[in-house]
């Protein structure tokens, strides 16, 4: 599915929250607490969540550290690239 970049944040945004089994998705220094909270509100469904996030962010290894330890937190399956 290609998306133009004004429509990508809407449909990941209605992708997380029709998601009834599964996502899996990777993460690149995400800090749109709007997706955060779908991803938690997924869990709470139910639905299993496995992100990917790169290490390679750079400048970001601290936030990257962050966001591991809140999806991680959530329940989400987290893994590096």
């Amino acid at each position: 599915m290609v998306l133009e970049p004004a429509e990508r944040r809407t449909a990941m945004l209605r992708l997380i929250g029709g998601a009834r089994q599964r996502l899996v998705l990777s993460l690149f220094r995400c800090d749109d607490f709007e997706v955060l909270d779908g991803l938690a509100s997924a869990l709470e469904r139910g639905v299993a969540v496995h992100a990917l996030l790169t290490k390679r962010a750079k400048g970001g290894r601290k936030r990257l550290k962050k966001l591991w330890a809140a999806l991680e937190e959530m329940g989400a399956v987290v893994n590096w690239y």
